[in-house]
């Protein structure tokens, strides 16, 4: 089922970058050259990947390199691109250490248990049978 969301949201990612190149080069409404509609398709999709799997904190690097990309096309305030860089770097650990008990992995039983490990299982290794003391 995932894999077939995932092939769902590139594929029509990959058909708005199409269309996104045509009607730009018909009308040329944006002054964006072809990086930066592959840089920007490569930054959505990584935020909407992040979204359906629920883990949050990276999304700002994204955006702010969507703001670096479209600040001067769009007219958004100018803001240096290293403090934008660092805001996002910023912003992404505080996301992770605020969001970071929202990501525990469930045990088999459905419970959450928190600082314990799953038992240890007793296996023996896989040793060549020339090799195995025991023969």
């Amino acid at each position: 089922m995932r894999n077939k969301f995932a092939r769902l949201i590139w594929g029509i990612f990959l058909l708005l970058t199409a269309a996104f190149v045509i009607l730009n080069n018909i009308n040329g409404f944006i002054d964006i050259d072809i990086f930066s509609i592959i840089a920007s398709i490569l930054a959505l999709s990584f935020i909407v990947l992040c979204i359906i799997s629920s883990y949050y904190s990276p999304i700002p690097i994204p955006l702010a390199a969507l703001y670096i990309i479209y600040m001067k096309p769009l007219g958004l305030p100018e803001v240096n691109i290293w403090i934008t860089i660092l805001a996002a770097v910023l912003s992404t650990i505080g996301l992770a250490v605020l969001l970071s008990g929202k990501n525990k992995k469930a045990t088999s039983s459905g419970e959450k248990e928190a600082g314990k490990s799953p038992p240890l299982q007793e296996t023996t290794p896989d040793i060549p049978s020339y090799l195995d003391p025991r023969l």
